[in-house]
């Protein structure tokens, strides 16, 4: 499961160079950007199955931000903020997680 997360954090390094400028003139991530980082799973790697994460441990959940830092910060600030904060999604209510 880690390799595979390196995996995928490399295969998006191509997009992540080519948004370099818009990240710097719009103080933001593209969409498609945010969009491939969610379908390579970077926003549940924290999350517990029971919700549908994949409920990795920390050094496994850590290392794409890691790798993705090298490329760009501020790509890596976003999984890094989902990671954060999934750590609560265990303690609550059912329904209110999958919301």
């Amino acid at each position: 499961q880690h390799q595979g997360s390196i995996r995928r954090v490399v295969a998006l390094g191509p997009r992540i160079r080519a948004a370099k400028d818009h990240i710097q003139s719009q103080s933001s991530l593209p969409g498609s950007l945010i969009y491939a980082m969610a379908e390579a799973n970077f926003f549940r790697l924290f999350v517990p199955k029971t919700i549908g994460g994949q409920e990795t441990d920390t050094i496994t959940a850590f290392r794409p931000v890691e790798v993705l830092s090298s490329m760009d910060g501020s790509v890596a600030w976003s999984p890094f903020v989902a990671i954060a904060f999934s750590v609560y999604s265990a303690s609550l209510p059912a329904k209110v997680s999958n919301e």
